[in-house]
């Protein structure tokens, strides 16, 4: 991970911890998209991720299967987690 990366995180979860917020992405699923690796590490903190796909349908973040935590580290065995991510 970058070293922006977990400043950013501090400040999403700041933001999140006094009220809900939403981040917009243009991907619909997020097994092709980055969300789901600030939704791992959001979720890692103790947050509920709630993927909101289009009009009246929603779900739950379920962690990357691929994901383990090391340490404070977020690690992606056998994976390149930014492949194929738009």
């Amino acid at each position: 991970a970058s070293t922006e990366f977990p400043v950013g995180l501090r400040l999403l979860v700041g933001i999140a911890g006094k009220r809900p917020d939403a981040l917009l992405f243009s991907a619909k699923f997020t097994e092709k998209c980055s969300r789901r690796l600030i939704a791992d590490a959001l979720m890692m903190t103790g947050l509920r991720i709630i993927h909101l796909i289009e009009e009246g349908q929603i779900r739950e973040h379920e962690f990357t299967p691929e994901l383990r935590r090391d340490s404070s580290e977020l690690v992606y065995n056998n994976v390149n987690p930014q492949k194929n991510l738009h």
